[in-house]
């Protein structure tokens, strides 16, 4: 990244963002060359919304999370402990869980944007309340530990959550790839 800057200006980076580990290592990077992040899919194609469940099934030839190792049944089970972190998050805030992990996105740092990528005009102010839900510091450094110590499912792409790339690290995984 920092040989293409040498050779012309960048204004973001914009990778899978759904738990953010492996992206936090280029927050000093992008810090060093005043680039933002664009955060894409960072409530990881609506799993994180909890407006779907293991009985939740996609019609294949119109909806590619029909095949998105997240949305399969086992997957809920292995983020049982994902639902449940968001769930007291959204109750300790008095938000929705879209909301909190859209939070826990933009308060990593003020230069990270999440894409709210939905076709709906009620999703998306739903998603837009997510800027009155104030995480302190260290509630986000509180975040991404029992994020770091927890068991998830595999995402789109077949890897598992924790090793993928690096981003909205609660709620994990950022890749430049578009679906």
């Amino acid at each position: 990244m920092s040989r293409s800057c040498s050779l012309s200006r960048y204004c973001c980076a914009e990778p899978l963002f759904d738990d953010g580990s492996p992206i936090r290592k280029m927050f000093p990077l992008l810090e060093e060359l005043d680039m933002g992040l664009v955060a894409f899919s960072p409530l990881a194609n609506g799993l994180l919304t909890k407006c779907y469940t293991a009985e939740t099934r996609f019609d294949v030839r119109m909806d590619y999370r029909a095949v998105m190792p997240q949305f399969q049944m086992k997957s809920f089970e292995q983020n049982e402990s994902l639902f449940s972190l968001i769930d007291r998050l959204a109750e300790k805030y008095h938000a929705i869980p879209s909301q909190i992990a859209l939070s826990w996105t933009m308060n990593k740092r003020p230069w990270i944007i999440p894409i709210l990528g939905t076709c709906h005009l009620c999703r998306l102010k739903e998603n837009a309340g997510a800027a009155d839900v104030h995480m302190t510091d260290e509630k986000v450094k509180e975040i991404d530990i029992e994020l770091e110590m927890m068991e998830m499912s595999e995402v789109f792409g077949g890897s598992n959550i924790k090793n993928n790339y690096s981003i909205v690290e609660l709620l994990k995984n950022v890749n430049a790839m578009a679906l």
